[in-house]
């Protein structure tokens, strides 16, 4: 009776030990899994996920931050997903695929689980961008096309200026008019940027200077006629980008000019 109550006594004692260190040999098994399964998803150009563990099974959820990986994948969220859990599925950890020690599985990932909020989160921001993706490019398009179409309503023709000056001369004010019009057929939310730039004669500041206050100078005629003045913007770039060369008259004729250039509102000014 008493060697039954010792050999008893002794499984009790190896069970307590077990469970004592059952919790150390959970942790560090979800630590070993959960390193292959980012391992692995990296790999595989599966990153944006976070990887929960709990024992041997795995939760896979997007991280906020993962936006830019899904949206470059130019996969859905639930598409990206899915292979995210086919991945995490293959992970065994290097052992048997199932193999226990004292009534504890130690194998490979037994479950993977998805965290399916963040999948429609993350395909509200997918759609989210894209529409908005869609919309800058339409603005886009349509400032290119309105500003071919003030370049052909100009033509050939150049604002002409009292030399040294700002003071418009000749039929600039006719050219001005057939812009003003030509920007009257264009899509609201465009704003029209008036450049002025001249040809390499001269002091570089003295040229940025006078570059400016023509540019200025078109563009207040504009908002006089009636253009919105939160809908121009002028600026002066000196010799800057030539379109001729300077070293005839004729090319340095070409590079004294004041061009008209739409651009969507949101896009940064540039020549």
């Amino acid at each position: 009776m008493a060697k039954v109550w010792i050999y008893s006594l002794g499984w009790l004692v190896l069970g307590l030990c077990a469970v004592l260190a059952l919790p150390r040999r959970t942790d560090g098994l979800e630590t070993m899994l959960r390193s292959q399964i980012e391992q692995r998803l990296a790999a595989q150009g599966l990153g944006g996920f976070e990887v929960r563990m709990d024992g041997q099974g795995a939760t896979l959820a997007y991280r906020d931050d993962g936006f830019s990986q899904v949206a470059a994948s130019g996969d859905t969220a639930g598409d990206r997903m899915q292979r995210a859990v086919t991945v995490t599925r293959g992970v065994t950890g290097g052992l048997p695929e199932r193999a226990g020690y004292g009534g504890v599985l130690v194998g490979p990932v037994t479950g993977v689980r998805v965290n399916e909020a963040s999948v429609i989160a993350m395909q509200t921001r997918l759609d989210a961008a894209a529409t908005q993706t869609a919309m800058a490019e339409q603005a886009e398009q349509a400032a290119d096309d309105c500003t071919g179409r003030v370049t052909q309503a100009v033509a050939s023709r150049r604002l002409q200026f009292v030399s040294g000056s700002a003071e418009l001369t000749g039929d600039s004010q006719a050219i001005l008019t057939d812009v003003y019009t030509t920007l009257q057929t264009c899509p609201q939310g465009l704003i029209l940027n008036v450049e002025g730039y001249t040809d390499n004669v001269g002091q570089d500041l003295d040229n940025m200077k006078l570059s400016t206050a023509r540019a200025e100078a078109a563009a207040f005629a504009l908002t006089d006629m009636g253009l919105a003045q939160a809908s121009v913007t002028s600026r002066g770039y000196g010799a800057q980008d030539p379109i001729a060369d300077n070293a005839t008259e004729e090319g340095r004729a070409r590079n004294r000019r004041v061009d008209f250039i739409l651009r969507p509102r949101d896009e940064p000014e540039g020549p």
